[in-house]
């Protein structure tokens, strides 16, 4: 092994005072790198040779304008496989309902910080106010400045939209 990509974000970057020792398996991230970092010093008798490349990042951050890039990126194929066969692509349909998800601002407990146009913002922010999923499936398929048409005209999208984020909660 030579490179350790970490997609850590704030929240799993604290220390348990229970991460005492490398005998057992640590609990948190930074434990287990020191862990990880400490045996491969001893196992390779500190060979700086064998060291490693730490590539620390946040793919949140490449979540900027994230309704856009579904857009653009993923729509044109949803529907298309939707024409053509009159089914929904469950693979493109879950993460659509994970896009609507991950705008809610909210993994768990944690907060996500959303990086967006202000127009979408402020709608999300306004939406996922409500305590009605269906509801906020309904409002964010049918923003046509999002889209570029209404969604909810496709038969059968919103609801398995909706059953995903269903099965998720809204929290």
């Amino acid at each position: 092994m030579k490179f350790v990509v970490s997609n850590t974000t704030e929240a799993g970057i604290a220390f348990d005072a229970e991460d005492k020792s490398f005998e057992v398996l640590p609990l948190t991230f930074p434990g287990k790198l020191t862990a990880l970092l400490y045996h491969r010093f001893k196992v390779f008798s500190a060979d700086f040779s064998k060291g490693l490349v730490m590539i620390p990042c946040e793919l949140i951050s490449i979540s900027l304008n994230s309704i856009s890039k579904f857009k653009v990126r993923v729509l044109p194929m949803l529907l298309e496989y939707h024409s053509k066969t009159g089914s929904w692509p469950k693979n493109l349909i879950i993460s659509f309902a994970a896009l609507i998800k991950f705008y809610s601002g909210k993994a768990g407990q944690e907060n996500i910080p959303l990086k967006d146009d202000p127009f979408v913002l402020e709608f999300i922010e306004k939406i996922w106010k409500e305590d009605d999923l269906a509801l906020i499936v309904s409002e964010t398929l049918r923003r046509m400045d999002f889209w570029g048409e209404d969604l909810r005209n496709y038969e059968g999208l919103e609801e398995v939209v909706l059953v995903h984020l269903e099965g998720w909660g809204k929290n």
